[in-house]
């Protein structure tokens, strides 16, 4: 993904701007009815792959640890002050389920109230028995390659 990168905070910045300017443009597609259901799958798969960076970025979590994160109940945003929020409900999956909680800058509430409800739409439309985060539409976590290509 990154490895071996050191980018500034400037570029960190410029490349999650340029994510959020897709993220518009691949829920237009998404959601856009005139097109095939091929290029709807296909425009959500880019999607996930969208918000596991978009997420990297926010919470500063590792790829394996995004990828694994998942919700049993609701989740829950309050702000905590200095341009923060505090985010409470994700589990991670390792050897063991870990609660987190997460206090990332203020504007990324919207893009996690919007692919949490599209993930949790998702989840319920595949059978899943967990909201997990990160399901591309075959119901699989997207692989290295699948980041790679994004």
């Amino acid at each position: 993904m990154f490895v071996g990168y050191n980018y500034t905070a400037k570029q960190l910045r410029s490349i999650a701007f340029a994510l959020l300017t897709d993220r518009k443009a691949l829920l237009e597609r998404y959601y856009d009815e005139s097109l095939s259901l091929a290029q709807r799958k296909f425009a959500f798969d880019r999607l996930v792959s969208n918000a596991v960076f978009l997420t990297i970025y926010y919470l500063g979590t590792g790829e394996t640890e995004t990828l694994s994160m998942f919700l049993d109940d609701e989740w829950e945003c309050k702000k905590s002050g200095a341009g923060r929020i505090s985010i409470e409900g994700f589990k991670t999956r390792g050897n063991s389920v870990e609660l987190r909680s997460f206090t990332p800058r203020a504007s990324c509430k919207g893009f996690f109230e919007s692919h949490l409800a599209l993930s949790k739409a998702h989840s319920v439309s595949q059978g899943l028995d967990k909201h997990f985060l990160f399901r591309k539409e075959n119901g699989n976590a997207p692989t290295n390659s699948n980041l790679y290509i994004y």
